[in-house]
């Protein structure tokens, strides 16, 4: 397969905190992709049981009343999985976000598509050594 026919699946979760088993999900999204062409894209709020803390709110512009009422990630999973599996999984610091997925996954008897996550800010660190940070929106920013 040419690289340029590759479907990627870049996904992203908004979470509590930073700490999985203690923090909850309170976002899910992935958008499918082949070159520039967007094949799919899903986005769910997800109502994690417990406060959103203000700081955190100050980061992911996600509040309480937001996520209120909103699926619980057993929920919210099943529709995100399903696009996820649909190209080569992506995201930036992606053991983080897998950190949160994966025992929400198992919760619910369900499995991660069979395939390694391509970890963007381990890429950047290779293509780019030496950098002060690696943060996806320092990164957005120096390169354009």
């Amino acid at each position: 397969m040419k690289a340029d026919q590759a479907v990627f699946a870049a996904f992203d979760t908004e979470t509590t905190g930073l700490i999985a088993g203690v923090d909850s999900v309170v976002e899910v999204a992935a958008v499918v992709f082949r070159g520039d062409e967007v094949l799919a894209e899903h986005e769910q709020l997800v109502d994690p049981g417990i406060p959103i803390p203000a700081a955190v709110q100050a980061i992911n512009n996600i509040s309480d009343q937001m996520v209120r009422g909103q699926p619980t990630i057993g929920q919210a999973l099943p529709g995100f999985l399903a696009v996820l599996g649909q190209g080569i999984p992506v995201a930036h610091n992606a053991v983080f976000d897998v950190g949160f997925l994966v025992p929400a996954v198992q919760r619910l008897g369900a499995e991660l598509p069979a395939r390694p996550v391509l970890d963007t800010r381990g890429l950047a660190r290779a293509a780019f050594p030496g950098r002060q940070s690696y943060s996806l929106e320092r990164l957005c920013r120096e390169l354009g």
